[in-house]
């Protein structure tokens, strides 16, 4: 083969520049099961004191996500996220390269909840009869369902209610001691000192409800209803 006479020194120039010019091998991506098993760790810890059995479901990262590698994985809860139901975690990288992704996850939470048993009239008092207690998933029921027959056996269905519904705490009502526009006596405490005036209910209530009251004053306070025709101010 025939090599040109181009002299020691400028053969190892050439050399050299060659090296300098070859790519460098980049840094391996980051182990997407790494971070997955981050995340999950994350939500079982930050979940462990919810009511019924928990379960998290975290799916497998997409591999078309490229990440670069990191020392130090943090998990975040979003702002306005809750592990509740479908919802999300943060993964940030503190270092050395920083970036941040959100992953979807799934908390299920297996407990009894309470459903009508069968068709119940606006006003009906509800027995035993009336209730019948399933295993479901509370993270996929509405807000407020109850859980235990004894938040519902005795109160009044503020709706008709159809047969086979959640029961929502806001469907029921204890009996009601004030009524709307009752002149309601007034009790505000304050280190001992228990002072009462008069007022006027702008809505009816049960014992623990909590409604609005016109004071003498022409204010309008929010207080908790504590017996026949006596409100307490919150």
């Amino acid at each position: 083969m025939f090599m040109p006479n181009i002299g020691i020194d400028r053969a190892l120039l050439l050399v050299a520049l060659v090296a300098a010019t070859a790519p460098v091998d980049a840094a391996p991506p980051q182990d997407l099961a790494i971070v997955r098993e981050v995340i999950e760790r994350f939500a079982v810890e930050q979940t462990r004191d919810l009511p019924g059995d928990v379960s998290v479901d975290v799916p497998p990262l997409d591999p078309r996500l490229q990440l670069t590698s990191c020392s130090d994985l943090q998990a975040y809860l979003p702002a306005g996220a809750k592990l509740w139901g479908r919802t999300h975690i943060g993964m940030r990288c503190n270092g050395p390269d920083r970036w941040s992704v959100t992953v979807q996850v799934t908390v299920r939470v297996m407990g009894s909840a309470l459903y009508t048993a069968r068709p119940i009239g606006r006003g009906q008092r509800l027995t035993e009869a009336d209730i019948a207690v399933r295993s479901a998933d509370l993270a996929q029921l509405p807000p407020g369902v109850l859980t235990d027959a004894e938040q519902a056996a005795g109160k009044l269905a503020g709706i008709a209610l159809s047969a086979g519904l959640p029961l929502r705490r806001d469907m029921l009502h204890g009996e009601r001691v004030v009524t709307a526009g009752q002149t309601v006596r007034v009790v505000f405490t304050s280190n001992g000192l228990q002072v009462s005036s008069e007022g006027k209910a702008l809505a009816a209530g049960a014992v623990g409800d909590d409604i609005q009251v016109r004071a003498a004053s022409g204010k309008v306070i929010r207080v908790t209803v504590t017996g026949p025709g006596v409100v307490q101010v919150r």
